[in-house]
């Protein structure tokens, strides 16, 4: 599959990660969390997003969420560093439980 920008290519690993193909299984990542923008540059890929009360999950929900998220874009050579903010800012954890690196890096 060929993207018109590389942004592109992150905001559909991204929708991907909201879906499931199993009605019984509910994705970590709530189609009600809002990908806000998507930026990257000399391999640091920074994802902008917008998550209301309803999309939180708990401590281990959050730490799945994260290493799914961990695992989706470091999956990309180019990507080198992953920043999450959350409403343009570097929040010390996505739903409360689990400290947020900023920036997360390939392990």
């Amino acid at each position: 599959m060929t993207y018109a920008a590389e942004e592109d290519k992150y905001k559909s690993a991204f929708e991907a990660l909201q879906q499931s193909s199993d009605d019984k299984l509910v994705p970590l990542w709530s189609k009600e969390i809002e990908l806000k923008s998507v930026q990257f540059k000399d391999g640091a890929l920074t994802l902008d997003i917008h998550m209301p009360d309803t999309a939180r999950l708990g401590a281990g929900g959050e730490a799945y969420a994260i290493e799914a998220l961990q695992k989706t874009f470091f999956q990309f050579d180019e990507v080198k560093t992953l920043d999450l903010l959350v409403d343009g800012q570097q929040s010390e954890s996505l739903m409360g439980h689990v400290d947020l690196e900023h920036p997360m890096t390939r392990s």
